[in-house]
């Protein structure tokens, strides 16, 4: 019986003590904090307990160990308590408890984290081109689903520059697009521009940066055409040291490629010569003439038994190699009237399996061609009586055999002048006064003759010309294509007459590369291919209607920014 008694008390006072702590100390039923659903602000939802009018709110950034009261609330709030107008700091981490606010000692809830939204900036831009305007639109971050109420602003900015100035063009909400029209606009039209999206919230104006774009108007890039494309991997290599002076040549349907490899600061290297044998590049000089000797600038010819090479260190060398070894010397002792010391620019070809030689040498630098006799010496062919067929400033003097005509072609005083051999003397197909011209090539489409000019300037383009007469061209690049910048870097036409060349692509003001375009006779197209990484030099030679492609690779491009590895691919139509 005293047990029983017992038992019944010690219930009655477990059931007094939890209706009293009920009572009097009561916790709230429900608390969140809102982890990034709110800009600037925290957002504080609880449950009222229906005996008791408001709870207080306590707050501390986490780690740290004091509790701050930040307010005292009957209704949900959003806290940004201490923070201004500017509100919590975007992605700070609080930590959050509450309370009943009485009695005095009524006890905490569990304890929540929570965090104002962390503007998130625009990271990829899409760009759609039309002829006269630019649809934008972005789809990274930026939280819509916010708590509070805020209206979400995109700044747009445009520029001409993508390291220039930026203006702001439009504000633009949720919608996350924009139409950039400038069909009233034609003085916009055609040019490349640059776009800058930046985010912000009304009414807290923190703003968030976002990544730059840039587009190329339709009218202002040449539509595409496809090939299929063929890699044909590495085509010569340097170490150390990187590669230049490309130079390559189509000799009875195969390919040819001549450079200086293992070159250093001061442009001295050495001289090697590739053949393309199917898909697979093979070195047809695999020693040198002279170890000791380095080069700056080299020349190669080939027949169908053997190849030849031209080179300028300090003073010219010549040699023939025979296909197992370098057999004859060359380098002649005097040339026609000037002595063999010091040339500033050697070219040498093939014509009719003889071997020819331009040269422009000290003391005068006057330009001479040469024949070797295929014995011991070299015959003057045309000029003077001294055999001198240009005097004065002259530069980059070339010889080149195109489809059995030997032409010669050199600049003088800012006239480029074109000649083909004619028996033993020069018949002159062009003189044609420009500043500026640089880089010159030619090719013949039947009877008609092009050639392709680089630049030296910024107030000319270069172009693709067909000779219209001995005074007179025709440039086949239109006067507005912005496209086409620093002029032609290499040049060939296929069997079906189409002009094929390579120049430089500006993605934006930091990032270019050389790419190709093709010309059928009525409008210019751009291969469709990704060419961002390739890097000057380059080299273009066609066979039948394949292009083959040579360009330097530009992750190899080393201190002096030239490459040391040069790669080829193969578009065929």
């Amino acid at each position: 019986m005293k047990k029983i008694i017992y038992y019944t008390f010690a219930l009655l006072l477990v059931l007094f003590s939890c209706e009293k702590q009920e009572e009097g100390n009561p916790n709230p039923k429900k608390f969140t904090a809102s982890k990034g659903f709110s800009v600037a602000t925290v957002y504080i939802d609880f449950e009222k307990d229906s005996n008791v009018g408001s709870v207080v709110v306590e707050r501390r950034e986490k780690g740290r160990q004091d509790w701050q009261v930040i307010t005292g609330t009957s209704e949900p709030i959003f806290d940004r308590h201490g923070y201004g107008n500017e509100g919590m700091p975007p992605g700070l981490i609080f930590e959050y408890r509450i309370r009943n606010d009485w009695p005095d000692d009524a006890e905490y809830s569990a304890i929540e984290e929570g965090y104002a939204y962390d503007i998130i900036p625009v990271t990829d831009i899409e760009i759609t081109v039309a002829n006269t305007s630019n649809s934008l639109k972005w789809n990274e971050g930026n939280n819509e689903s916010f708590l509070n109420d805020v209206t979400i602003h995109f700044d747009v900015y445009r520029s001409e520059d993508s390291l220039g100035t930026y203006q702001k063009i439009a504000d633009v909400d949720h919608d996350r697009s924009f139409h950039d029209d400038f069909y009233y606009l034609p003085e916009l039209q055609g040019k490349t521009f640059f776009y800058r999206i930046d985010t912000w919230f009304e009414p807290y104006y923190s703003i968030s940066t976002g990544a730059i774009a840039g587009a190329h108007s339709q009218n202002n890039d040449n539509p595409l055409i496809d090939y299929t494309i063929t890699d044909l991997g590495q085509a010569a290599s340097s170490s150390p040291g990187f590669i230049h002076s490309l130079e390559t040549k189509e000799i009875d349907n195969t390919i040819y490629l001549g450079a200086i490899i293992d070159a250093g600061a001061n442009s001295i290297g050495k001289p090697a010569l590739y053949k393309l044998n199917g898909s697979l590049w093979q070195a047809q000089w695999p020693s040198l003439p002279n170890p000791d000797i380095g080069f700056t600038r080299t020349s190669f010819a080939v027949n169908s038994d053997k190849s030849y090479m031209a080179g300028i260190s300090d003073s010219l060398c010549v040699y023939e190699w025979n296909g197992s070894d370098w057999s004859v010397n060359l380098t002649p002792d005097n040339l026609g009237a000037g002595p063999t010391n010091s040339p500033s620019a050697v070219s040498i070809e093939i014509s009719n399996s003889e071997l020819y030689m331009a040269i422009k040498q000290a003391p005068d630098f006057d330009l001479q061609v040469l024949k070797w006799d295929g014995t011991s010496a070299w015959d003057t062919i045309g000029g003077d009586v001294n055999g001198e067929i240009a005097t004065g400033s002259i530069f980059e003097p070339k010889l080149e055999n195109i489809d059995g005509t030997l032409y010669l072609h050199y600049i003088q005083d800012d006239i480029l002048n074109i000649k083909h051999l004619d028996g033993t003397s020069w018949t002159t197909d062009l003189e044609w006064a420009q500043d500026h011209l640089t880089d010159i090539q030619l090719d013949k489409n039947g009877s008609e003759l092009y050639f392709s000019s680089n630049t030296l300037s910024i107030n000319f383009d270069g172009g693709v010309y067909r000779v219209t007469g001995t005074s007179s061209v025709e440039n086949l690049i239109p006067n507005d294509a912005e496209w086409f910048e620093l002029g032609v870097f290499s040049f060939t036409i296929d069997s079906e007459g189409s002009m094929i060349v390579s120049s430089m692509k500006a993605e934006s003001a930091v990032v270019h590369y050389p790419y190709i375009n093709v010309f059928d006779g009525t409008e210019w197209k751009t291969i469709s291919d990704d060419f961002s990484g390739g890097t000057d030099p380059t080299g273009l030679e066609s066979i039948g209607t394949d292009i083959y492609y040579i360009y330097g690779d530009a992750v190899s491009q080393g201190q002096w920014n030239d490459p040391t590895i040069l790669k080829s691919k193969k578009y065929t139509k």
